[in-house]
């Protein structure tokens, strides 16, 4: 017989002993389900039958030289007593072992290491401490522990070793794959988060260059929009229904942003700050910001109505946008804020403090920019604090001609066809 075969017996009745030994432990270290979704009593019987088919010996009883499972956890965790800990994980590590010696297949070996791999995800995601640190030292010990009881049983040194050093190697392959995979998650998900409170490109300038200059934009569209009468509404609404629905109105917003690539700026309380013409220069931001602004009013003339069904009290919202310069950039050095600043945010701060409940309100540079496409009312000149009087417009929905059916509210293909022709001669200007 092989050295292979007579080590695989070998580590076979340890680990059918050990497994045997499993289901008679205290009820509190045995009842629980497996990351597999299977009781840990169904899933170690089912070690044990598999171990009986592959080695029919095992059903004969014979005496230990010593416990190697117990031997191995006393002397890695002396403060634990075996008797009262399982070991799901590992016992599908020395089940492999087993029949890797046995069969020597690589398909078994691609398995195992698929398995392997899943059973380290689910572990981590439950909050277990799973590292090299951990599983190196153990591995060490356990193979020091097989290298002694082959020597009890008589097969040399220089025949174990380098099977068990082949061994090593898979395990320390698949804990290398393992824990890639985990950082290249814990990457994706670093960078998914990071784009969502930044814009892409400055994003990728601070992942970079771990800094991100300001940067002056000509031009640029600030949107603000506030409910009417939040404090009012705030004291009549428990925090928690609160909160959600005002979650669920801005994520509203910020779906209504996207198809005109508008960058979310930042919520303050009830108000919500967003920007065209920061992420996408070369776009008509002041049309894409009116666009903007009026799917925010249509989802606010949904809401209200649903909610007037219900009997239930619904929120009024002032939109004002100003087009101008502006300054942007990063703040902070351990939580980003990505801002924008100038007297344009200001000045578009003062056009939705200036208007009326439902209403889009914008300043008259805007105006000039987007008249082409919208329905605007004059509004004449109104006083703005710090500014003194300036030229107001309520938009009042999309050309008839430039909308679907007439309706002002959704564009049509003839709007699509003068956004791009305007856009084209601005690209040529420039």
């Amino acid at each position: 017989m092989t050295a292979r075969n007579r080590l695989a017996g070998l580590l076979a009745r340890q680990i059918h002993h050990h497994l045997r030994e499993e289901l008679q432990k205290p009820s509190s270290a045995v009842e629980f389900i497996t990351v597999e979704g299977v009781p840990f009593k169904d899933l170690t019987a089912k070690m044990i039958a598999d171990l009986e088919k592959e080695f029919p010996e095992l059903l004969t009883p014979r005496e230990l030289p010593f416990s190697l499972m117990q031997a191995w956890w006393d002397e890695s965790n002396p403060a634990v007593p075996y008797a009262q800990s399982t070991f799901k994980t590992y016992n599908q590590l020395m089940l492999f072992r087993v029949l890797d010696l046995k069969h020597n297949s690589e398909f078994l070996r691609k398995k195992f290491e698929e398995k392997m791999i899943a059973n380290g995800h689910a572990l981590i995601g439950r909050g277990r401490n799973l590292g090299f640190e951990t599983i190196f030292p153990a591995e060490t010990r356990m193979l020091q522990m097989i290298s002694r009881l082959a020597r009890i049983e008589g097969i040399p040194d220089e025949e174990t070793i380098p099977l068990l050093l082949d061994q090593l190697i898979l395990t320390t392959q698949t804990a290398y794959r393992m824990f890639d995979s985990l950082f290249r998650e814990s990457l994706n998900q670093t960078d998914k988060i990071l784009k969502s409170v930044l814009p892409e490109k400055i994003a990728d300038e601070l992942k970079k260059t771990g800094k991100v200059a300001p940067v002056h934009v000509d031009s640029a569209s600030v949107l603000f929009s506030d409910i009417v009468g939040f404090t009012r509404i705030a004291e009549e609404l428990p925090p928690a229904q609160l909160l959600a629905e005002l979650d669920r109105t801005f994520a509203h917003f910020e779906a209504a942003m996207k198809p005109n690539h508008l960058e979310k700026i930042k919520t303050i309380g009830d108000c919500f700050m967003c920007v065209g013409g920061i992420s996408e220069r070369n776009r008509l931001h002041e049309v894409d910001t009116v666009l903007a602004a009026l799917r925010i009013q249509e989802f606010m003339r949904k809401y209200q109505k649903s909610r007037a069904r219900t009997g239930s009290p619904s929120w009024k919202l002032r939109i004002g946008i100003h087009s101008g310069p502006v300054v942007a950039g990063v703040l902070g050095q351990e939580r980003f804020n990505y801002d924008i600043w100038g007297d344009t945010v200001n000045v578009a701060n003062r056009m939705e403090s200036a208007g009326e409940p439902d209403t889009i309100n914008i300043s008259e540079v805007t105006a000039q920019a987007v008249q082409e496409f919208f329905i605007l009312e004059p509004r004449g000149r109104i006083f703005v604090k710090n500014k003194g009087e300036m030229e107001m417009y309520f938009v009042r929905g999309i050309l008839p001609e430039l909308s679907v059916n007439g309706g002002s509210r959704v564009p049509s293909h003839e709007f699509a066809r003068r956004y791009a022709t305007k856009r084209r001669a601005i690209r040529a200007k420039s």
